[in-house]
């Protein structure tokens, strides 16, 4: 068989893991860096270093940043993480590392009555997390729509692809159609209308209550050839931490900001009355009477203003006699249309 059909018949074309989970298969599976790392002094929730890559192989699939994946669920019968890849690593000890940006299903989240949601819609958070290599199962497609855009056949069909319209915080279990701008996914082949930056935020907002774990992802053991491998966590667990995460250094920005409020030095305090100076102690300055600036009057401007006018006088006067002339010229022909008129009378009479 091959390792297509091998995909195919592991994940249904909504996503969802047809087998049964072998964790000893997974952390087998073929994994091959792509080009040339970068190296980095801090990478990963550990700020450790390690050599940074732009592609990888799983299988016989070829994933780079920026492509959406599944990953592995906890067992069979569930669908698959989604995710879109913000990074991808190998720590120094050996451990091959993704970092997602994550899609929240549906079923993953207490949606409020009211809310109608498609079967292929999910919702994109602004939570990232790392995960093993040996997670993922296969790219995927999501694509973002407009609240107004209409779902058409082709999207509802097409396999292994998504859409997004709204933004999920798993923190605060509200929605907003506010998107943080990401570039379209290199995974989607599926094209997408534009997504219009003047949206109005609409926000719903759930039951405390809303947040549902999202059911713990089975742990998936490295390879024996890497020592000190990081097993693979629930995906509730990934995605729960990325958002406490998130929620941590936004307090912990809060408190630097209030801190260096406190400590920003006061300004300098004024004199009371006891310390100002008294009128004795200050030394007598003599008057001085500065000559009073006549401004002569701008002769030139009046001279031009008066030229101006005569200008005008002369080209009105110049009018006045075109006029004139014209008048006199249709005198001339209204006396000869009567001339004509009395002759053409008298013709009109003899005959």
């Amino acid at each position: 068989m091959s390792l297509r059909r091998l995909r195919d018949s592991r994940i249904d074309a909504m996503g969802t893991l047809l087998i049964e989970v072998d964790t000893e298969k997974d952390a087998a599976k073929e994994t091959e860096w792509q080009g040339e790392p970068t190296r980095v002094d801090e990478l990963g929730d550990d700020k450790k270093p390690g050599k940074r890559y732009r592609s990888v192989r799983v299988g016989d699939e070829f994933i780079a940043v920026g492509d959406c994946i599944y990953l592995t669920p906890e067992e069979k019968g569930q669908g698959c993480e989604i995710g879109r890849v913000s990074d991808m690593y190998e720590l120094s000890k050996g451990q091959r590392m993704v970092l997602v940006q994550w899609f929240w299903r549906p079923e993953h989240i207490e949606l409020p009555d009211e809310m109608i949601v498609h079967r292929k819609e999910v919702f994109i958070s602004d939570t990232h997390d790392e995960n093993p290599i040996e997670a993922v199962e296969r790219k995927c497609n999501v694509i973002q729509l407009r609240d107004s855009d209409a779902i058409d056949a082709h999207l509802d069909m097409e396999p292994h692809t998504f859409f997004f319209r709204k933004l999920y915080d798993p923190a605060l279990h509200e929605f907003s159609l506010e998107i943080p701008t990401m570039p379209q996914p290199a995974c989607s082949n599926v094209s997408a209308p534009a997504v219009s930056k003047t949206a109005p935020v609409v926000k719903e907002k759930e039951p405390v209550s809303a947040a549902k774990e999202k059911g713990s992802a089975q742990a998936v053991k490295q390879k024996e050839a890497a020592p000190a491998a990081k097993e693979k966590e629930p995906a509730s667990s990934r995605k729960e931490r990325a958002a406490k995460r998130r929620k941590t250094d936004d307090s912990d920005e809060l408190q630097a900001q209030a801190q260096a409020h406190a400590e920003a030095p006061t300004p300098a305090e004024t004199p009371t009355l006891a310390e100002a100076p008294t009128p004795a102690a200050v030394a007598p300055q003599a008057a001085v009477v500065q000559p009073a600036v006549v401004t002569p009057p701008n002769r030139s401007s009046k001279l031009s203003t008066t030229n101006k006018l005569d200008i005008v006088m002369q080209q009105l006067d110049e009018h006045k006699e075109k006029l004139d002339a014209t008048l006199t010229r249709i005198g001339s022909l209204e006396d000869s249309v009567r001339e004509l008129t009395t002759i053409l009378k008298k013709n009109g009479q003899r005959s």
